[in-house]
């Protein structure tokens, strides 16, 4: 309509900081910050990996990691100085995810909304709920670190503690651990 009438859409006015207003922002942007309500997205988006699978990986201290290649066979094969790259960079990553993921489920001061669409839930379900047996009896226990470092996104960890609570018989069902 404003097209038709040659009109254009006027710029939005300034809001102050205080506005009754809805906020997009990254979790990135929100540290420091706190919202009555907040709604945290996207928490079954698999964890970006591809840094840590090159022929070629870095770290800071270590150095540098190689794929080498047998020159009769042209066959790739990584090295051991890349291996352990490779592990020292995904415990980082890790590490650098559970921290965002603290960062967005703190910015809420009365409502914390937590949006996870994903495919496959409920083999995703039951994969967790194999892993988590031996901690079924253990509820006060912190779950396995080697469960946290196989974490493929932020919708493994939430699943992991759900899985864990005393209120989700349901969810162990539908995990098949029940």
């Amino acid at each position: 309509q404003l097209a038709e009438n040659g009109r254009e859409l006027d710029a939005a006015g300034a809001m102050d900081e205080e506005g009754d207003v809805v906020r997009i922002s990254t979790i990135h942007h929100s540290k420091g910050l706190q919202f009555p309500v907040c709604i945290v997205a996207g928490l079954g988006a698999p964890f970006y990996t591809a840094d840590l699978s090159g022929s070629l990986l870095l770290h800071a201290k270590k150095g540098l990691g190689l794929k080498i290649t047998d020159p009769e066979t042209r066959q790739r094969y990584s090295t051991l100085p890349r291996e352990a790259i490779s592990v020292l960079n995904k415990n980082a990553q890790i590490s650098e995810e559970l921290r965002v993921l603290y960062v967005a489920m703190t910015r809420a001061q009365d409502k914390l909304v937590l949006v996870c669409g994903m495919e496959g839930l409920d083999s995703r379900l039951q994969e967790l709920g194999s892993q988590l047996q031996a901690d079924w009896a253990l509820r006060d226990e912190p779950i396995d670190p080697a469960l946290s470092l196989a974490a493929k996104s932020y919708a493994d960890w939430i699943l992991s503690c759900l899985l864990l609570h005393p209120d989700c018989e349901e969810l162990r069902e539908r995990a098949g651990t029940a």
